[in-house]
């Protein structure tokens, strides 16, 4: 079940925090004391001045690295604690909602709120995301979004959809590569769901922002993916990565962060000169001279391509993982989707447009089954909310629905959902999947446990369908 987080205003500043930190370090009763600090400066009651409960606080990061690292198993034992409870992100209270009613009250004006400063993941985190378009707000966020918009429209999307289709199924043609065993030209093969399809969405998406990429582009953009994923995992540790320290320290996670936004940077200014040099245009050159017009920063620029290429290829990689896992697991589904797919051969473009099929609807049943995350990214509303009867103050955070609500919904949830569609239909037409033994135990599927987003760790045994899709 995914929860939503909404994020309290934090009181605590300067000297305090930096004393009471002190303490906590020194003296092994300081914790009590901070824990008791924390309850009196966030009180927040219902109309029987009954106090708001959720677990003590955790030094040093409170639940914040429980809320990503086992966030499916704590969403269901922090409610004991009730339909509404508080949880802890180092010393910001966050309000995690769970009922649709409150939903509805918290999202009833949307589009004023905010999103939290670099989502309350800290300073190093900051680095690498902190300007990006899903985490500023306000004239900032208009700005950005009217210069990444024409890039990733709905119509933009619809007419990309035969390319894409066309990607996806060579895609699938060549995904013998990635068997296990290196049997590349049996009729059966085995492979790992994340390491055999993550690498679709990632270099489609890329495409779109930087236009046709050469071998050596693409293995130096593949390294930086991979330094990124590095860096992330290492992130959602929390601990001292969360304060400007990490820097003075000198520690690996800095020096790693320092090297990948160097390098980033350096890749994407080389390619747009390039690109100017030899009189191509691409979105990235058509957003570079947003930057020298003085529309946009370079760092937003930078942070939110990092944003829809970096970050979300654990998302997009995520539900489209989940969406193959899930049908090899229910082979009865998946044979019903084969069969409408065969139906549908003749004009497989409406059939992917469609809402009312059984593939969109495995996918929606794969994103209900396996969320993204188990806690949202943390949105404040800017003002008083009464949910469940408690009154909680101004400035608090959510993110329920994969793509969000209203006008800061996701910039690609169009092209995304077009993407796992298009390597889908040419798998199910091309391939019989299911799991491998030991990958579903006791009702859970092996998974990556030092993801920030649970990905699957599932090896799948997939038979070539005879010609004709029978």
């Amino acid at each position: 079940m995914e929860s939503i987080v909404y994020e309290t205003q934090p009181l605590l500043r300067g000297m305090v925090v930096g004393t009471i930190m002190l303490l906590c370090y020194r003296y092994g009763l300081a914790l009590s004391i901070l824990q008791l600090y924390l309850n009196f400066m966030y009180r927040i009651t219902n109309e029987k001045g009954k106090p708001l409960r959720g677990p003590e606080f955790s030094w040093p990061d409170g639940q914040t690295v429980e809320k990503f690292l086992q966030g499916g198993q704590k969403s269901f034992s922090w409610q004991a604690y009730g339909p509404l409870y508080r949880i802890w992100t180092v010393f910001r209270p966050e309000v995690v909602i769970t009922r649709p009613e409150d939903v509805k009250a918290f999202f009833f004006d949307s589009h004023t709120h905010q999103k939290a400063a670099s989502s309350n993941a800290g300073w190093l985190f900051s680095q690498i995301l902190g300007d990006c378009l899903g985490l500023i707000n306000g004239e900032r966020w208009s700005r950005v979004r009217h210069a990444f918009d024409p890039f990733f429209t709905r119509k933009i999307s619809a007419q990309r959809l035969p390319h894409i289709m066309a990607a996806g199924e060579g895609y699938v043609n060549e995904v013998h590569q990635y068997d296990l065993g290196g049997k590349q030209a049996a009729s059966t093969i085995n492979l790992n769901a994340v390491d055999a399809f993550q690498r679709f969405p990632f270099f489609y998406v890329a495409e779109i922002i930087y236009g046709p990429l050469g071998i050596t582009e693409r293995v130096e953009l593949w390294k930086l993916a991979e330094t990124h994923t590095n860096i992330f995992r290492r992130l959602v540790q929390g601990g001292i990565h969360r304060y400007k320290a990490t820097k003075f320290l000198s520690t690996s996670a800095y020096k790693e962060t320092a090297h990948f936004v160097a390098a980033w940077r350096q890749f994407t200014l080389e390619l747009a000169q390039k690109q100017l040099r030899e009189g191509r245009t691409s979105p990235l050159t058509d957003l570079m001279a947003e930057v020298e017009d003085g529309k946009v920063t370079l760092n937003e620029v930078l942070h939110t391509i990092d944003e829809s290429l970096f970050a979300n290829l654990d998302v997009t990689t995520h539900v489209l993982t989940w969406a193959i896992v899930l049908l090899g697991n229910h082979p009865d589904v998946q044979e019903l989707v084969r069969s409408e797919i065969k139906a549908n051969t003749n004009d497989l473009e409406t059939y992917m447009n469609r809402k009312d099929t059984l593939l969109h609807y495995s996918l929606l049943e794969s994103l209900r089954v396996r969320p993204l995350l188990a806690f949202t990214i943390p949105e404040s509303a800017q003002e008083d909310k009464v949910l469940s009867g408690y009154r909680v103050p101004k400035n608090i955070r959510y993110n329920l629905s994969t793509f969000g609500f209203g006008p800061r919904k996701c910039l690609g949830q169009h092209m995304a959902e077009n993407m796992i569609k298009a390597i889908l239909v040419p798998l199910l037409r091309q391939f019989r999947f299911k799991l491998l033994a030991d990958q579903y135990k006791n009702g859970e599927y092996k998974v990556d446990k030092t993801n920030w987003v649970t990905l699957s760790d599932v090896n799948l045994e997939m038979e070539r369908v005879p010609s004709g899709g029978s």
